[in-house]
């Protein structure tokens, strides 16, 4: 399964602190099948400047339904933010806990955003 959905991440340098969600899920399951997937996933519990002063970490959770499909998603998401001035982050989490109707498949979640 693959999706491609909306995230909406505020980050607070003074508190070195991170929150958001992730949303509009669209995506192709594993049958090839294309659809929207209702649900959302939270960000919390982010961190800024963990190892470096702009590296991050955030953990995610959420379940997401379409395509006949229940998804599970959850585990820590850690990356850096991008440019000079900033101009958005990218992370990643190459082991998450995906769950699909009750099964657990191996992956990877990625997170990308742009500042608004």
């Amino acid at each position: 399964t693959v999706l491609y959905g909306e995230a909406v991440v505020d980050a607070d340098f003074a508190t070195s602190s991170l929150t958001g969600t992730g949303s509009e899920f669209v995506g192709q399951d594993r049958d090839g099948a294309f659809d929207h997937y209702a649900g959302t996933i939270g960000l919390s519990d982010g961190k800024i400047g963990i190892n470096r002063p702009n590296d991050f970490r955030i953990d995610y959770s959420g379940i997401l339904t379409g395509n006949h499909e229940a998804i599970g998603l959850g585990g820590t998401i850690e990356g850096d933010f991008k440019g000079d001035p900033i101009r958005g982050l990218l992370g990643y989490d190459l082991s998450p806990t995906a769950v699909v109707d009750g099964v657990i498949f191996p992956g990877e979640v990625g997170l990308a955003v742009e500042v608004q």
